[in-house]
């Protein structure tokens, strides 16, 4: 199990984001030696998963981490687990090597959409520079030529 903190600068204290770290290459060294055997290996890096750890934060604080997720809500054990599941299925024998963000989207996304006037926000999400869904609908694409 990897970590946010082993891809992003300020998520946590040096040494549990370089074991995190450490773990994201650990995980593709493995994957590109075992692969030829049948065996894959990924790993996941959630982010904020409501667990017991936040039992000892405020409300106060986690609202504040609440905001910094563009989806705006904390990650459920269950979905992590599943995509755990998926990676451990014959479904995913293809997936080697991979680091998998469950994050509930980049928290960087939010500041963009704050600072970007050309980002469009849907109820669910932030979309840079597309339109929200419902905008879209009986759109065509078109090609720009250049």
């Amino acid at each position: 199990m990897a970590s946010i903190s082993g891809q992003a600068v300020g998520a946590s204290g040096a040494h549990y984001a370089a074991s995190k770290a450490g773990i994201i290459v650990l995980t593709k060294i493995v994957a590109a030696e075992l692969a030829s055997h049948g065996v894959t290996c990924n790993a996941l890096a959630p982010a904020a998963v409501r667990t017991p750890a936040f039992d000892v934060l405020s409300e106060e604080r986690l609202e504040t981490l609440r905001q910094r997720i563009p989806v705006g809500r904390f990650g459920e054990p269950a979905e992590i687990a599943e995509l755990a599941a998926f990676l451990c299925s014959d479904e995913a024998g293809y997936i080697t090597g991979a680091t998998f963000d469950a994050n509930g989207g980049p928290a960087d996304a939010l500041r963009s959409a704050r600072l970007n006037p050309r980002v469009a926000r849907t109820e669910d999400a932030v979309c840079p520079l597309r339109e929200p869904a419902r905008a879209r609908a009986g759109k065509t694409r078109s090609r720009r030529s250049g």
